[in-house]
């Protein structure tokens, strides 16, 4: 199973967006009588509202990482055709805290989804908006990391700083796997400041900027406030088609249209700057 994670450690920045409208988008790619499995691992559960057109999980994923619960139970089929969800509810925001002794606690959510590998063809993975143990649960168990920016002042801190953790999972975790496929710019303008910053985080981190960005659009907040995702409220619109040909990139090859997708370790040093 393919594992894409949406994941930053800066709220505000389009995570849970950029993974329904993957979600959205990957499904209608899957191979014949394979599924898409929609994880979301943020406590503010916004993926599951959207992709369950606000319907209340009965099980949801904190059950199978806090209680024992059989994953099997806390799988839901979406109102998208092809595409199931393992929701989240409030009760992840106690993970750090009633795991904080536990043995492998890092791996406790690879371990949840290894008996969905066989009947999912991709997983796409929500994340919250820090560093803590659920983030390096996801890190730990993803294959491909799409990391979302505003192209605010701290834009490169925070890639930095996730950067770091990859490479801390690759050492200490053993995922060897992971890489991260892009940095995708998002809520793009043509102000000034952001073109600027977009500017130094090309001379940054070169080919990991993706060549697609996603705009900032009066759409993106309609279609959320509906429970859609953009690719069904206004596909033909500026963030449906930028969200259309990442999907594409993506579903082609591993990404790598769109980057070399070097794993974090190998990615050549440069040198460093602020983005603000």
């Amino acid at each position: 199973m393919r594992k894409i994670a949406a994941l930053s450690f800066k709220g505000g920045v389009g995570k849970t967006c950029l993974a329904c409208n993957l979600a959205y988008g990957l499904s209608k790619r899957l191979s014949k009588g394979k599924r898409l499995l929609a994880v979301d691992i943020d406590p503010q559960a916004n993926l599951s509202l959207t992709l369950l057109d606000g319907k209340e999980p009965r099980v949801t994923l904190a059950d199978v990482l806090l209680d024992g619960v059989d994953v099997s139970e806390a799988v839901y089929p979406s109102r998208i055709e092809g595409v199931d969800v393992l929701p989240a509810d409030y009760r992840l925001a106690d993970f750090a805290t009633v795991m904080a002794r536990a043995t492998g606690r890092e791996r406790r959510l690879g371990l949840a989804l290894a008996p969905l590998e066989k009947t999912h063809e991709i997983a796409v993975l929500d994340s919250p908006p820090q560093l803590s143990i659920l983030t390096i649960n996801i890190a730990e168990t993803s294959n491909e990391i799409i990391i979302p920016v505003d192209c605010g002042a701290y834009s490169a801190l925070s890639v930095a700083k996730l950067e770091e953790t990859i490479r801390e999972v690759q050492k200490y975790l053993g995922n060897e796997t992971l890489r991260i496929i892009g940095i995708l710019p998002c809520k793009m303008t043509r102000e000034r400041t952001t073109l600027e910053i977009l500017k130094r985080l090309r001379e940054t981190y070169g080919e990991m900027v993706l060549k697609v960005s996603i705009p900032y659009s009066a759409a993106v907040g309609t279609a959320v406030a509906d429970n859609k995702t953009v690719l069904e409220w206004d596909p033909r619109g500026p963030a449906g088609i930028a969200f259309t040909k990442l999907v594409a990139e993506i579903a082609n090859g591993h990404a790598k249209n769109v980057s070399n997708g070097h794993p974090a370790k190998d990615r050549p040093k440069r040198a460093k700057r602020r983005a603000g």
